[in-house]
């Protein structure tokens, strides 16, 4: 009699024997023999399924197992949250990042957050609820005991939330070395670009004093009085001008039209212009809104790079200054045609005392840059030597602060 299961599968032969000579099969029998067939179809059925069930189990289970070693292997913390912040998975690293015991872990965010700082908290807790709407938010903490934790969550399977916790202290205090140690190189240039530029103006009142000394008439001591004045003057200048930078950008931020700081810059310098033989080509963008922006401070490093556009034009030429409004900020274009950078004075065009001119101090477009960053901006260079520099400034469309 064959086994059929309910699903009219085949899974095996009942046979049944008698003894030669006994009483032959009547219909009672095969009856009998079909219900013994069906519950051993049943049961065969069950069993079969039974194993395939535990082969998935130890399948799923081996998996599980790997991937929890894989995941105990990262560096990095990660911690899978339910969408009520229960805890279904945390690997090794996360714990331990987050001061917690390995063989009793915490089942629930607000236990497995409960070493960290408040702050840190709160920073991730809003990690955590960005992920929740569908947004990836990134934050770094910094922990009472020193360490900088980066720390990014997403939205993972089922609507939970995948958390990734990395230590980056080793990093922050690789960047604070480095910044040691450029801060170092710039005083180390700042000191020799001050001695070179006070050197200067002080050889020439040296030079004026000891003349007007040997001057037999008081008319020639006068004109040599006149140069050490004009020197005396131009070193003021310069203490002015490293003051300022030291004193860093300190913005006194308003309602300011960028099409009018322009318009009005161009009006104060039209004499020196002309009299370099700059021709100016101002085209305002369509719409460009009124920006949160400190009004003078900007005007100053638009300033910077019409002065250096201009003299970068030796003889003169023509200066384009273009405007235009983008979705996320307005855009100032400053365009000479004149002798252009090599490419490798691009990389150092903004270093603090970084000069190629004869005289000057290297911190023009350094301010440009400062000024512009304070305000949330960038500064963008391309140049060409011997076809010319188009500088681009970025402001953000602030309204207000």
């Amino acid at each position: 009699v064959p086994l059929i299961t309910l699903q009219a599968e085949s899974v095996g032969i009942l046979n049944i024997c008698r003894s030669t000579g006994a009483q032959g099969y009547d219909e009672n029998d095969l009856e009998g023999a079909e219900a013994i067939a069906r519950h051993l179809a049943l049961a065969v059925d069950n069993a079969s399924l039974v194993a395939r069930h535990k082969a998935d189990a130890d399948r799923y289970a081996a998996l599980a197992e790997q991937n929890r070693r894989v995941l105990d292997s990262l560096p990095s913390g990660v911690i899978a949250l339910d969408r009520a912040r229960r805890v279904v998975q945390a690997n090794a690293s996360a714990l331990r990042l987050l001061q917690q015991p390995l063989n009793h872990p915490a089942t629930d965010w607000e236990t497995l957050a409960r070493n960290l700082s408040p702050e840190g908290k709160a920073a991730i807790d809003r990690c955590l609820a960005a992920a929740a709407s569908g947004n990836e938010l990134r934050v770094t903490i910094e922990e009472p005991d020193s360490r900088h934790l980066q720390v990014r969550a997403s939205q993972g399977a089922a609507f939970g939330i995948t958390l990734i916790i990395d230590d980056i202290t080793h990093d922050v205090e690789i960047e604070r070395e480095l910044q040691r140690t450029r801060t170092l190189a710039e005083v180390g240039q700042m000191t020799s670009a001050i001695a070179h530029e006070i050197r200067n103006p002080l050889t020439s009142i040296s030079g004026a004093a000891q003349m007007a000394l040997d001057e037999q008439t008081l008319d020639g001591a006068k004109g040599w009085a006149k140069v050490v004045q004009q020197e005396a003057l131009h070193l003021n200048d310069l203490c002015d001008e490293f003051l300022d930078f030291a004193k860093g950008v300190a913005l006194n931020p308003g309602e300011t039209s960028i099409d009018a700081v322009v318009s009005e810059l161009l009006m104060q310098m039209d004499s020196q212009l002309i009299e370099s033989g700059t021709r100016v080509s101002f085209e305002p963008g369509d719409q460009v809104p009124i920006i949160l922006a400190d009004k003078a401070k900007l005007s100053q490093a638009i300033r910077n790079l019409i002065l250096n556009g201009a003299e970068a034009m030796v003889g003169g030429g023509e200066l384009r200054i273009s405007t235009e409004a983008q979705q996320n900020c307005v855009l100032i274009r400053v365009e000479d045609h004149g002798i252009g950078i090599p490419e490798e004075n691009l990389a150092r065009l903004f270093t603090p005392f970084f000069t190629t001119k004869s005289r000057g101090t290297g911190l023009g477009l350094c301010n440009v840059r400062r000024v512009i960053e304070a305000h949330g901006g960038s500064v963008e260079v391309t140049s060409r030597v011997g076809v010319g520099t188009e500088f681009t400034l970025c402001l953000p469309l602030r309204t207000r602060p």
